[in-house]
């Protein structure tokens, strides 16, 4: 190899070295001020907010319209919500990016910056049928990867949170003491219509979904 080659990789090679230090320099301090157990404090405080907002909504009276970009319905609720739970986090944590799935745009994508991503309500087919298993999912992203969760079905006052390494706990009614949830456990064959192989359902052919039934908190 050249010497003028061998000096050219060199540079690139500092010049790769430089961009991953002004990232790890930019972001680490954020991520190093983060207190999750606060985040996810405040996260389940908001996914209880937004399930009154759901519970005292009456879809009938809703005008709605169609998503561009699923089978769901938006809601007037849905946007609401979006607007609570982005309103509350902003003022929470004023240095987290958020993306919700209301106001999505094509073409946006997660950072690797602290973002939280939020569905307002997940099961919008459900919720607008008064089919009781709808709900809330909220978590917070560090480099792309989930670090902390909150899903709540405010029907049923079915709560699950879960933070990075600590584990995943389910509260099924609010001021009950949190189950870990056994996910290590062998989960059921599957028996719905879609072959268990397809990549395109992943757990969900693990839940048993068949034409006539509803994922939970995800059936919209």
């Amino acid at each position: 190899m050249s010497e003028e080659l061998l000096s050219e990789k060199l540079r690139d090679r500092r010049g790769s070295f430089r961009q991953k230090f002004l990232f790890i320099a930019y972001f680490l301090p954020n991520m190093a001020d983060l207190n999750l157990q606060a985040i996810h404090d405040e996260l389940i405080q908001v996914a209880y907010e937004a399930g009154k907002m759901m519970l005292a909504a009456n879809p009938a009276n809703i005008d709605t319209g169609t998503k561009l970009n699923s089978v769901d319905i938006v809601t007037e609720v849905d946007k609401g919500v979006e607007k609570m739970v982005s309103t509350r986090l902003s003022a929470a944590f004023p240095s987290i990016s958020f993306m919700g799935e209301e106001t999505y745009k094509p073409g946006m994508r997660i950072g690797p910056e602290p973002t939280f991503v939020v569905d307002p309500i997940d099961g919008t087919t459900n919720f607008i049928h008064s089919f009781p298993d709808a709900c809330i999912s909220l978590g917070l992203a560090i480099e792309r990867k989930a670090t902390v969760g909150v899903i709540y079905n405010p029907w049923q006052d079915l709560l699950y949170t879960a933070i990075k390494g600590q584990g995943a706990y389910m509260t099924r009614v609010r001021g009950t003491a949190p189950r870990g949830c056994p996910w290590r456990r062998p989960l059921a064959p599957s028996t719905g219509s879609a072959p268990p192989s397809s990549p395109s359902n992943g757990a969900r052919t693990a839940t048993a979904p068949t034409s006539t039934s509803r994922r939970p908190c995800s059936a919209g």
